[in-house]
């Protein structure tokens, strides 16, 4: 992916003070953006309202490809909170998705 000028970004709907420790104690080499009031998770169409065990609003489990235009070329969401996209898929929908162009076809459900 970086290769092809990409980059993995993480949202959460956890402060941001939480988000850091969460990149920092589990060393990830990527980036977790905080969306504590939910504006982007609700604009993307994946808030789960009411389905943490708390009763509080989460975000659905789902991974977004993007082209260079910022346009969706591929989504998947979980259909159960515990479920995980392969990594083999999401390598499969940047191929498919951005091809050697960025910018590739229009979005796709699945999951």
């Amino acid at each position: 992916m970086q290769r092809r000028g990409g980059r993995l970004l993480a949202v959460s709907t956890d402060p941001p003070e939480r988000s850091a420790l969460v990149v920092k104690r589990n060393k990830l080499p990527f980036d977790i953006l905080s969306d504590a009031d939910a504006t982007l998770t609700r604009a993307m169409g994946v808030l789960h309202a009411g389905g943490a065990p708390s009763g509080a609003d989460i975000a659905v489990p789902t991974h977004f490809l993007f082209d260079a235009g910022g346009r969706v070329v591929w989504r998947w969401s979980a259909t159960r909170i515990s479920d995980r996209v392969h990594p083999d898929e999401v390598l499969a929908a940047i191929r498919r998705g951005l091809g050697d162009q960025v910018g590739g076809p229009a979005a796709e459900e699945g999951g």
